[in-house]
């Protein structure tokens, strides 16, 4: 159900609709409780009710007492046998609608609360009763968490989604969550000073992990991860006071070398060291290529990276060979030549989104058709066609020459380019 508004309407008289001055109904929030309901209407209601799974709620047309009040008169939930709930909130009454939905037999709960004061949301996960809760999958979005002390009983929960910034207070508790399978976290408000080295091992059954954080926490937090099945990892990187450390989270990711299939590393240009342009040499990557099992990867710095050569190509494609999808996001313009003899080495490349590319003349496009075509889906580039008489038809025949899968959905700069390969 999207709302339980249906349901409601059950309860026949007992749901109003407040009229504004024009006498059309007034907007949000305007269907209210009459106090009395009878037996009957209750035990319509409770038949529909036991019958609910899925529960959707935004409280748009509700008003927020509403719910309270039902919980409170009746003393028990108002769906008992609800697995999935998601509850949206925009003010601090919203919020305290949520005691009457927490039932023991919920196993999914996602909370988006846009009030400041969001303590309450997160405390009223205590209604649901029962040593081992069913709850497996909880996603909450809100400012800031500052306690986390009701998560500690949900020992079974798998899947943790914490849109928010939360304190080194909360972080202990998540890593006492030892069924974890999936985390995304956001730890921007722990310093580097606050965090020990070494970290205990933690998350012994990770297998997803999505993390905001300094390089120093996020180094730190991969290195103490006791699992050896991490499929996927995310990170992105904000700015702290230690120096560039790329390599060493090179090296704290390559150790699932045999399980890693998914990589993302986001870190913007204020990240780089002051006055002078951080340079990602080749060399810093170089433990990445023990990802053998690696099907993605996604490195964006707003940096430079030094000029690579065609060893490193081929390092690369001997390393990852069954990479689907490549995404460079670098100042690191390179060549047409370049980028067809990159993506060469790597057969079973779906989507690629790779630097600016310089194009100097037509003759890379006669010198590019000693390749065979390749199934390339999804291309994202930015041409640079300033560096010779190369025409945007040029480019867009030998791109579709090259790559006769292209979808209609790349995203090729400039525009004439993109026309050109729609229009083929």
């Amino acid at each position: 159900m999207e709302s339980p508004l249906p349901l409601l309407r059950l309860l026949g008289s007992a749901v109003t609709v407040r009229q504004n001055e024009f006498g059309y109904p007034a907007v949000p929030r305007d269907y209210a409780l009459r106090p009395h309901i009878t037996d009957e209407q209750w035990s319509r209601f409770d038949i529909y009710a036991e019958r609910v799974r899925v529960l959707g709620s935004s409280n748009e047309r509700m008003n927020p007492g509403v719910f309270e009040r039902i919980f409170q008169m009746r003393g028990r939930p108002m769906f008992p046998n609800l697995q999935e709930l998601t509850w949206s909130a925009e003010s601090y009454s919203s919020v305290q609608g949520l005691p009457g939905f927490m039932t023991a037999s919920l196993s999914r709960v996602c909370i988006r609360v846009g009030t400041s004061d969001a303590t309450d949301a997160i405390h009223h996960l205590s209604h649901i009763q029962g040593d081992q809760p069913a709850l497996k999958s909880l996603e909450l979005e809100m400012t800031r968490l500052y306690s986390g002390q009701t998560l500690s009983k949900f020992h079974h929960i798998r899947d943790l989604k914490l849109g928010c910034p939360i304190a080194p207070e909360v972080f202990a508790i998540i890593a006492a969550l030892h069924s974890l399978s999936e985390l995304s976290i956001n730890l921007e408000q722990i310093r580097d000073q606050d965090v020990p080295s070494p970290l205990a091992p933690r998350f012994p059954h990770l297998k997803t992990l999505k993390i905001r954080a300094s390089m120093f926490v996020v180094v730190a937090t991969i290195q103490s991860i006791a699992s050896s099945t991490l499929h996927e990892l995310i990170v992105e990187l904000i700015p702290s006071s230690s120096l560039p450390r790329t390599r060493a989270l090179c090296v704290a990711v390559s150790r699932f070398s045999l399980t890693l299939r998914t990589l993302s590393v986001r870190r913007h240009l204020w990240l780089g060291l002051a006055g002078s342009p951080y340079e990602l040499r080749p060399r810093d990557i170089a433990p990445l290529l023990d990802l053998k099992e690696l099907r993605s990867l996604t490195l964006q710095f707003s940096t430079n990276l030094t000029y690579w050569t065609s060893a490193d190509l081929q390092n690369w494609s001997i390393a990852w060979p069954l990479l689907e999808e490549m995404c460079f996001i670098l100042h690191a313009p390179s060549t047409f030549r370049s980028l067809v003899q990159l993506v060469s080495h790597f057969p079973f490349l779906r989507s690629l989104t790779w630097p600016d590319v310089k194009v100097y003349d037509s003759l890379e496009f006669e010198e590019s058709k000693v390749f065979s075509p390749h199934p390339l889906v999804y291309l994202h580039v930015n041409f640079l066609l300033v560096e010779g008489p190369a025409a945007s038809a040029e480019v867009g025949f030998a791109l579709k020459e090259l790559f006769p899968k292209l979808s209609r959905m790349s995203r090729i700069n400039p525009p004439a380019i993109h026309r050109f390969l729609e229009g083929c």
